[in-house]
């Protein structure tokens, strides 16, 4: 279970059937697994936007899990004083499913390319490219695709844009003259909340030269 809180409050958790089992670890979840790792890694860390990851590991007793309640304080002043807390997210998962190994994004392909030239970051027209990109993942384990794209070699990977489904149109992005090699990448942000190494996500160059008229 990962609950996000902000910084300045405490949530705790209450189960119905279930007691909790302090503290948190990787035991008996598989230690070398990279997933399970990644996982427990996020656990008490302050993301830069504010928000603290907190874990509890929970032992079933024998029944199904029917009710979850919060219980917001403040953890510094005992006076009683006007407080704000915001509850980001409460995620209940299976700890075998972090045994699990995670899904590569399969099958990226481009297709419908069209190239056009128009008003760039440049005086004269610059090249741009369209196109429709399509790939395989599982829709049900992700939260969105973030897509990038970057020039080969040496560019970085640059972000285009979020997808919430398996297919992503690039519309009017300014790429360098031709000849030239890029590369289209997706990165699956999955609900598990951790992020997947890049060796699982897509790719796929494109190349392309000049046309020659006569």
């Amino acid at each position: 279970m990962v609950v996000k809180v902000h910084q300045f409050c405490m949530v705790m958790l209450t189960f119905k059937c279930v007691s909790a089992v302090p503290p948190v670890s990787a035991a008996g979840l598989g230690d070398g697994l990279e997933s399970v790792s990644q996982f427990f890694q996020l656990c008490g860390n302050l993301s830069a936007g504010g928000w603290t990851i907190g874990c509890s590991q929970l032992e079933l007793c024998g029944c199904a899990l029917r009710e979850v309640s919060v219980s917001i304080q403040r953890d510094r002043e005992a006076q009683e004083m006007p407080i704000s807390c915001r509850v980001g997210e409460i995620l209940l998962m299976d700890g075998a499913s972090l045994q699990t190994p995670p899904h590569l994004v399969q099958g990226l392909c481009i297709y419908d390319v069209v190239w056009l030239r128009g008003a760039g970051t440049s005086t004269s027209p610059c090249l741009h490219l369209n196109a429709t990109m399509h790939w395989d993942y599982p829709p049900e384990l992700v939260r969105h695709f973030r897509v990038y794209w970057r020039r080969i070699p040496p560019g970085q990977l640059a972000l285009m844009g979020r997808a919430y489904s398996n297919l992503y149109r690039v519309t009017e992005l300014e790429v360098p003259e031709a000849p030239g090699l890029l590369e289209l990448v997706v990165e699956p942000v999955i609900r598990k909340g951790f992020p997947l190494p890049e060796s699982h996500w897509g790719r796929r160059s494109l190349s392309y030269t000049e046309a020659k008229t006569k």
